[in-house]
């Protein structure tokens, strides 16, 4: 302490002035009007109450499946009429196939008690970071469209009702 110089005046008061700099900053930071704000906005909000796949008594059902059958063969067309859809109405989207993207897009919708498809998100995807981004949105769109246009079949039932349901499909983008 011998050897060390004193603080100069002038720094003593950048000190001092520091502290209700911090302070009105830290107000600042912590102000709840914005988030009270924020909260009050309308948020649009998705109108079907929908139950998981797994918990109706039995599934979306396309045109050439059988209602009378079991549940497990029921399923099991339900899986087989989507994986035909797929298969015949896929098309690479343009880009994606240009910039030989490959990987998944794991996409949520709704089969509403209509049999409609409805409220199709993209969860997300499994592309590289690296990847043309434009590529990647245009694939990611195609897949909504795709999906949302798929053809209406029968609804789902729950305890004799018609139920809307969720489901997550991996769609996947792989050249041959």
């Amino acid at each position: 302490m011998i050897y060390k110089q004193k603080t100069q005046k002038h720094f003593k008061w950048l000190y001092l002035a520091l502290v209700p700099l911090l302070a009105g900053m830290t107000l600042l930071s912590c102000d709840k009007t914005k988030e009270a704000k924020a909260i009050d906005e309308p948020v649009e909000q998705k109108t079907t109450e929908a139950m998981e796949f797994g918990q109706a008594d039995s599934p979306p059902l396309f045109a050439n499946c059988d209602a009378n059958a079991e549940m497990d063969i029921q399923k099991k067309c339900f899986m087989e009429g989507l994986t035909n859809y797929i298969v015949e109405n896929f098309k690479y989207p343009e880009k994606a196939y240009d910039e030989q993207l490959e990987g998944k897009i794991f996409l949520q919708f709704v089969i509403n008690q209509e049999g409609g498809v409805q409220e199709v998100d993209v969860l997300r995807n499994t592309f590289s970071k690296d990847s043309n981004k434009e590529a990647v949105a245009e694939a990611q769109v195609y897949a909504v469209k795709f999906i949302a246009a798929m053809p209406k079949m029968a609804p789902a039932m729950k305890d004799g009702k018609k139920v809307a349901v969720k489901l997550t499909l991996p769609l996947s983008l792989k050249l041959n």
